[in-house]
């Protein structure tokens, strides 16, 4: 009987389930490979999301403006069509006083041009007034005075208004501030008429004389009192105030804060911060520049008054304003290139200046906002200022203190899973903090938070090693149980073969995973570097940010200074003081 050999494999199972248990972290190693290879796509699409959404939106910006372009130009024609008309009569009513000046027109002429347009023009307020002008000049009371009564009945202040600034230029100052009365007697300083733009043109040109002036002021010193003791009304016009300022915001080039942007969750306030401190900055530059601006006083009185004159009837009438208002909000749109709150700020102001009626206070905020809407001089725009120094003031201190409260006085930082491509490759784990945080200390939540991240890459890279070696010896030892088996020389040489060869695949595997684990601790001391110094480009661009706003900020005292140094007082509502 043959004898028997026993041999124990307990040993080898218990080796193969640690390799299968090991061969199962690999995979699952693996899988997770696979699983960050698809989050990294995810992440990669996402980015390409956000910036097909940025050119989406600057598409429909620009589609935005486009559109507005359009029915601006629509707008234009349209009321063109309806009434472009009056521009005819507006012309007639200053040339036929400059033909009489000159005395270079028939009579006839003149007769027959107005009460052309007389027929034209139904219910236009000027028409009747240019017919009544005409017999005036040529003697025919009765004619001029039925021609009156229609103005007046049509458009009583305005008629009144045109009368008064005809007979200054003809140098009656008894009619003409007999007439400048009736003018004054038919305004309430609650509902002014958009052509009270005159009235403020006539005091800043002094185109009535001081007795005119001195009538004039005192008119407004008591309208004044009467508004300033309504409450609603100033806390109105403070709000308007502080809105025209915030219009005058730029949309603040920041291409040079990208770090800050990409890792800051309070992005979108920093550029709130920026944006409404360039709003005080703008309204200083621009009310700068008008106390620089001369005030060309035009020392021929006919011309003068030619030129209020003009003002006058060029003025929009109230039929057109809805047309006009419908233009003015296209332009917003233009003019805000198609960012919706810029444009919702300046369609603000533009519409305020496109009402039909004005308190004193509102005619004054209209002048030095939007001049343009209105037509006025530099010489009214300075003096609406200087009458609106103390709305000014309260108006500039409750914006300021507005954006101050809102400012920040530190950023957080977000180091997430997508502030590298590091963080993606790796699944980074995290780091929060704040501009505020000590240096030091951040950088050490950083670090620390990279050590957890690679942890497991290189714990996996070791166990595989082990895997590998455990996995090498189980065959090792297999075939040498199967050679001692067999024959007891060929059998030793076998297994010192397999030895020797299982000693080298050991120590090759060995060698590659400790150079896996070098090269993980490597990336990862790389990975580490490049955070910190996100993070410290990150502080660089905040100290930027609060460098750029506190320059910006200290612009309010040279403001404050200007309004302070405004002429006011006797120039135009002297009420104010």
């Amino acid at each position: 009987m043959s004898d028997t050999i026993t041999v124990n494999l307990d040993g080898v199972y218990r080796a193969i389930d640690r390799l299968e248990y090991n061969l199962g972290n690999v995979i699952d190693h693996q899988v997770g490979a696979v699983r960050n290879d698809l989050k990294t796509t995810q992440d990669d699409l996402e980015k390409l999301r956000d910036r097909l959404e940025e050119y989406i939106a600057e598409d429909e910006r620009r589609s935005s403006v486009q559109r507005a372009e359009t029915k601006k130009g629509s707008l234009a024609a349209e009321i063109d069509r309806i009434y472009g008309h009056y521009r005819i009569v507006r012309r007639t009513s200053v040339g036929i006083l400059q033909a009489v000046d000159v005395d270079n027109v028939q009579e006839n002429t003149i007769r027959s041009v107005t009460e052309e347009l007389m027929i034209q023009s139904p219910n236009y307020w000027l028409a009747p007034v240019v017919v009544s002008l005409a017999a005036w000049l040529r003697d025919d009371r009765e004619t001029a005075e039925r021609s009156l009564k229609v103005g007046l009945e049509r458009d009583p202040a305005k008629t009144a208004l045109f009368y008064s600034l005809v007979l200054r230029r003809e140098n009656r100052m008894e009619s003409a501030s007999a007439w400048l009365k009736v003018y004054f007697r038919s305004l309430d300083p609650r509902r002014l008429g958009r052509e009270f733009a005159v009235i403020l043109e006539c005091i800043s040109s002094g185109a009535f004389g001081v007795s005119g002036v001195d009538f004039i002021l005192q008119q407004f010193q008591d309208w004044n009192a009467l508004l300033r003791d309504d409450e609603s009304i100033i806390k109105d016009e403070i709000a308007k105030w502080q809105t025209g300022i915030k219009a005058l915001a730029d949309n603040p080039d920041l291409s040079h804060f990208k770090t800050l942007k990409s890792i800051s969750p309070d992005w979108s306030r920093i550029e709130d911060m920026l944006r409404s401190v360039s709003g005080m900055c703008n309204f200083k530059a621009r009310m700068s520049s008008l106390s620089k601006k001369s005030v060309e006083k035009n020392l021929n009185m006919v011309d003068l008054l030619d030129d209020i004159l003009e003002l006058l009837v060029t003025e929009y009438e109230t039929t057109e304003l809805p047309k006009r208002r419908e233009l003015a909000e296209q332009q917003a749109i233009i003019d805000a290139e198609g960012h919706k709150a810029k444009m919702r700020d300046l369609n603000v102001i533009s519409q305020a200046a496109l009402e039909e009626n004005f308190n004193l206070l509102q005619m004054q905020d209209v002048c030095v906002f939007v001049p343009e809407n209105i037509g006025v001089s530099v010489g009214t725009q300075k003096v609406a200022f200087g009458a609106s120094k103390d709305i000014a003031h309260q108006s500039l201190s409750q914006y300021t203190k507005t954006y101050r409260q809102s400012a920040l006085d530190k950023a957080a930082l977000n180091f997430d899973a997508n502030h590298s491509e590091y963080a993606r490759q790796f699944q980074y784990v995290g780091a929060k903090m704040d501009t505020a945080t000590n240096q030091q200390q951040a950088e050490k939540q950083i670090t620390s938070a990279w050590m957890r991240s690679l942890e497991p890459y290189i714990a996996s890279a070791q166990e595989i090693h082990k895997t590998a070696a455990i996995a090498v010896g189980v065959i090792g030892a297999i075939i040498g149980i199967i050679a001692l088996a067999g024959a007891a020389i060929a059998g030793v040489i076998i297994l010192i073969i397999t030895v020797g060869i299982v000693f080298a695949i050991i120590s090759s595997e060995k060698s590659k995973a400790a150079q896996r684990v070098s090269d993980l601790e490597a990336t990862r001391n790389k990975a580490i570097l490049h955070s910190i110094q996100v993070y410290r480009d990150a502080i660089a661009e905040w100290t930027d940010v609060r460098l750029d706003y506190e320059d910006l900020d200290s612009e309010e005292a040279g403001l404050v200074s200007l309004i302070d140094s405004w002429p006011s007082g006797r120039e135009l509502l002297s009420g104010v003081e």
